[in-house]
């Protein structure tokens, strides 16, 4: 729950990010502002971390929304526009986050640790076979609610 304080600060925009409305919002490199903040907490929450949230759109921050972009098979130019924000909105919301494979798991042990199914981690982490994962792989793991 948020501290009422009367100001629109970092964790008051950090709480309603989810309910923006992206759709006519682009970032480039050189803008700044708590917009570029937002952004940079979905790309780290979405395992494409440009560093510091800083509200600096930058070159790590460049960097991190081309990777994005790359991942997700969009055009990589950079700007995060209506087509990445939609991307990254499930990672605002806290509806997914991402998980590095270790040694030692399956899907099977990555489910019951976060309360989710092996079809569902297949749902957002398609592959051809099922029963291969690497280490060091990232995969999207949904956000148990409860």
């Amino acid at each position: 729950m948020l501290a009422q304080t009367g100001v629109a600060d970092r964790a008051t925009w950090l709480a309603i990010a989810p309910y923006i409305d992206y759709g006519d919002v682009y970032l480039r490199r050189g803008d700044r502002g708590m917009l570029v903040t937002i952004l940079q907490t979905a790309l780290t929450s979405a395992g494409f971390s440009p560093g510091q949230a800083d509200g600096i759109f930058g070159s790590r921050t460049f960097n991190a929304v081309t990777a994005f972009q790359r991942a997700n098979r969009i055009t990589a130019d950079g700007i995060a526009g209506p087509r990445t924000w939609a991307l990254l909105k499930p990672y605002l919301s806290g509806e997914l986050m991402t998980y590095v494979v270790r040694r030692g798991d399956t899907l099977s042990s990555i489910a019951r640790r976060f309360n989710t199914t092996v079809e569902e981690l297949l749902r957002l982490n398609p592959r051809e076979d099922p029963d291969l994962i690497f280490v060091g792989e990232t995969l999207l793991i949904p956000v148990s609610k409860g």
